[in-house]
């Protein structure tokens, strides 16, 4: 359960930490839900704008065409089938996609197969290369702009991208959609995780940290269900990607990382949001006058490098770990 917390207030011109006053102003509330739920629907289809990959690369099974003479084989051969590379080693007239309905991938559009097959590994590889970059570039952002600053920008273009990825008339122009949509998707999906699990009380923090995660779980039933009833990619691509952009009214309804107003000085606004937060909570508020304690969150403090993710053979394990789910 939440709003447990006892209706304590914090004094006028005392000094707190972030995690007492977290504390008094409701660790995990209706605020913390509500935050949840914005970065969750938005989680949700900036997640279906990267896996939707899987239905637009789809490659059906094919056939040998007719009036055929050099192919004369009978039936369908789908991707593992022995007879698959085949075609490879015939006219391009002699076989043809064998697809139900209107059914379409840009694999069929644009023939991506035999020596041109290379080209979807190339679209694929370079969205989670630009999403590397992405999350990388995001951290950089969101420590001189803020986190809100990036989570839902970062997240619109995205969108943006991939709905722009369906009107591409050639292979090239989805790759560049493609790839930048990868940039918007690993920024968003890092700065994300961070910002909700700032506003969350420490006895519930994991928890909502891994409930974001959720959101791509739900992305992966949606979808399956979507790429059953949409059979065209482009289609697919936009029912995918429109309903994402509508999550950029939540820039006005999110608050900026409560630590990062802190290390930069903008107490004031870290007070109201604390403020708003108790209101929705139900809790009593902060006064204006309150100090925060800065110990561990200073501007200037040292930052790590990679080779503190190897510091012991125990996080030296996670970490490989880590990397290979990835």
């Amino acid at each position: 359960m939440f709003l447990t917390y006892p209706k304590e207030s914090i004094m006028s011109g005392s000094t707190v930490s972030t995690e007492k006053v977290l504390e008094t102003v409701g660790g995990f509330g209706w605020y913390q839900l509500r935050l949840c739920f914005m970065l969750g629907y938005t989680t949700l289809f900036v997640s279906m704008v990267l896996m939707v990959m899987t239905f637009s690369t789809a490659e059906p099974p094919w056939k040998c065409t007719l009036n055929s003479t050099s192919c004369t084989l009978n039936g369908t051969f789908k991707l593992g089938d022995e007879n698959f590379d085949l075609r490879c080693k015939l006219q391009r007239s002699d076989w043809e996609f064998a697809v139900e309905g209107d059914f379409d991938s840009i694999v069929t559009e644009w023939d991506l197969v035999c020596d041109n097959a290379v080209y979807v590994s190339i679209v694929n590889s370079t969205t989670f290369l630009l999403f590397i970059i992405g999350s990388m570039l995001s951290s950089l952002v969101s420590d001189k702009f803020g986190r809100k600053t990036v989570v839902y920008p970062f997240g619109l273009f995205a969108c943006l991208c991939g709905f722009l990825s369906a009107f591409a008339q050639t292979y090239w122009v989805f790759a560049l959609f493609r790839a930048l949509a990868g940039i918007g998707i690993g920024g968003f999906t890092i700065c994300s995780f961070v910002l909700v699990i700032e506003y969350t009380g420490e006895p519930y923090r994991s928890r909502v940290g891994f409930s974001i995660w959720y959101a791509w779980v739900l992305a992966l039933a949606l979808l399956a269900l979507l790429g059953y009833l949409i059979p065209s990619w482009r289609t697919l691509s936009i029912a995918t990607s429109v309903p994402g952009v509508v999550s950029v009214i939540f820039w006005w309804f999110s608050p900026e990382s409560l630590r990062w107003l802190i290390v930069k000085g903008r107490t004031n606004e870290a007070i109201k949001v604390l403020q708003d937060v108790a209101r929705v909570n139900k809790k009593v508020p902060p006064d204006d006058d309150v100090v925060f304690e800065k110990s561990g969150i200073t501007e200037n403090q040292k930052l790590g490098n990679i080779k503190d993710l190897f510091a012991t053979k125990k996080i030296g394990l996670r970490t490989l770990i880590s990397w290979y789910c990835w």
